[in-house]
């Protein structure tokens, strides 16, 4: 019997992002994810409770959350095209692939971190600010999506050069631009309030409160000290590769951390961490506002 909510619990293991989608089909399961591939989750609580109200619900991969772009090769467009593309840049390193349901197949390469076209070829897609299908979710055509390398099997391979040259989108800006401190509305929000909309908890009268990234936010003392529009917890370990640094930022930085985003916030992931705070906030004073 297919297992899909051991199989998503998995790919959360290993540090993919994940949604449901509709059973046997392609599409975000709306009532558990309104925003589609926006809400994913890397959260094992939460991939209990979605596959638990659907365990029949297909299994979606948010693409740059998890790190990945994807190479969707579809041979009903063009049977020829991925032989054609890899006489043209060369043939695609070993890395984590599937076969998909429509007999084509996805090969996942590192995320490299640039804005990319959408499509390569009539049979030849680049998924990067969406999601994949995942195996063993069922196709609509009746037949399963399968790994034929998978995660954890092998490392993600890089985007060889020739590739990434031709995959590359043309005059996009892939980091956002700085903001003036005028134009940035998050900036003028104090910290205190993205914390208690996060997370429930509001600062003591010495400006501390309870770190969710220390101790499981259950240190006697709060360690998190907040700073007008940004924060500090002296009590967390340094992140890798930030040398002697302590933990904290801005209202941005606290929400990525939160929601599992890697930092530095570069290109998509900006967006999507600015996009999904700024709707907390206004929910969080809409609420605020009626009470």
């Amino acid at each position: 019997m297919i297992d899909l909510a051991t199989a998503a619990r998995d790919l959360v293991a290993g540090g993919w992002f994940v949604l449901p989608l509709k059973p046997g089909r392609k599409k975000p399961l709306g009532r558990l994810v309104p925003r589609g591939w926006h809400d994913a989750s890397a959260d094992p609580a939460v991939i209990e409770r979605w596959w638990s109200k659907e365990p029949n619900a297909n299994i979606g991969i948010a693409c740059r959350m998890s790190g990945f772009v994807a190479i969707d090769f579809d041979p009903r467009d063009g049977p020829d095209d991925l032989h054609e593309l890899e006489d043209r840049h060369g043939p695609l390193p070993e890395t984590v692939r599937a076969l998909t349901g429509s007999g084509g197949s996805h090969i996942l390469l590192a995320d490299p971190g640039v804005e990319l076209v959408a499509r390569m070829s009539p049979g030849i897609e680049v998924k990067s600010n969406h999601y994949i299908v995942a195996a063993p979710s069922l196709h609509p055509s009746g037949r399963r999506y399968q790994w034929e390398v998978e995660p954890g099997e092998v490392e993600l391979a890089a985007v060889p050069e020739a590739w990434l040259e031709a995959m590359r989108a043309p005059d996009r800006l892939v980091t956002p631009m700085r903001l003036h401190d005028e134009d940035d509305v998050l900036s003028t929000i104090p910290i205190a309030d993205v914390i208690e909309a996060l997370t429930g908890r509001r600062p003591n009268r010495q400006g501390f409160v309870q770190c969710p990234f220390h101790g499981g936010g259950a240190e006697r003392t709060p360690s998190l000290k907040l700073y007008g529009s940004t924060w500090a917890c002296f009590a967390c370990a340094p992140r890798p590769g930030a040398g002697r640094q302590h933990l904290g930022g801005g209202a941005r930085q606290f929400a990525a951390l939160l929601w599992d985003f890697p930092l530095p916030l570069r290109g998509p992931a900006f967006h999507v961490v600015q996009g999904r705070l700024l709707d907390v906030m206004l929910d969080y004073y809409e609420r605020r506002r009626a009470a």
